[in-house]
């Protein structure tokens, strides 16, 4: 794999640097090597969000899953999270929310308990108990 070539993907890591102990230098070189020929032979996986290609494999030897870009991954969960419906606030009955109301005890019963019997999720009785959504007509 020619680190020339436009159609090379981008390393997301680097070589390692010489710190004053020599058998960790070595023993990070090697790795560094390892990694970079395992990448060349192994096809490579391109982002759906940024739309770069990176090498098929991590640093460690494993199968990519997502992108190494700390902005992308975030936007990613964000996209998944919106297109399967886990950002937003289901819409309950009024009985429910009298009774997650009624069921909250500080110290006794708790967000996650409530969340559990109720099955919710625990920030969504949260904000039910403290009043910030499904407010009273």
């Amino acid at each position: 794999m020619s680190r020339n070539s436009k159609n090379a993907p981008r390393l997301p890591w680097t070589e390692p640097t010489y710190s004053g102990n020599l058998r960790s230098y070595r023993r990070n070189l090697h790795e560094y090597r390892k990694a970079c020929r395992l990448a060349a032979t192994v096809e490579p996986w391109q982002c759906p969000t940024c739309r770069v290609t990176w090498p098929g494999v991590t640093k460690r030897g494993a199968t990519r899953v997502g992108c190494p870009d700390p902005k992308c991954r975030s936007k990613a969960r964000s996209v998944a999270a919106s297109e399967q419906g886990r950002n937003r606030n289901p819409s309950l009955g009024r009985d429910v929310v009298v009774s997650i109301r009624n069921m909250y005890r500080p110290h006794e019963h708790g967000y996650k308990t409530i969340a559990r019997f109720h099955g919710i999720d625990p920030s969504t009785v949260r904000d039910i108990v403290l009043g910030r959504t499904h407010k009273e007509d």
